[in-house]
């Protein structure tokens, strides 16, 4: 039973490493795009209104402090407006709805 759980637990391990791997490779190109690439807006400087890393949620709220504060949000009957901006997290176009 301990070898088997083992395996399982590599196996899960690797998909985890896999998507960690992903997530890490798309923030650092969304960075290389706004602040390096010729194509991209060539940004100079990190500020609030220029981020390093863009939203992947448009949301009502300007201004979510603390998980706290995402977790109300979430709860709430503001959560139909919570966003994701399928262009960015998936490669894919904005203007569909891709929930469908």
């Amino acid at each position: 039973l301990a070898a088997r759980l083992s395996d399982l637990n590599r196996n899960i391990e690797e998909v985890v490493m896999q998507s960690i791997w992903c997530a890490i490779d798309c923030v650092s190109n969304g960075i290389r795009y706004r602040f390096f690439d010729p194509n991209g807006p060539r940004l100079s400087v990190v500020t609030d209104e220029t981020p390093l890393v863009d939203r992947y949620f448009t949301c009502p709220e300007k201004l979510l402090a603390t998980p706290a504060d995402a977790e109300k949000l979430a709860t709430s009957d503001k959560a139909k407006f919570i966003m994701a901006c399928n262009g960015w997290v998936m490669n894919a176009d904005p203007l569909k709805n891709f929930a469908e």
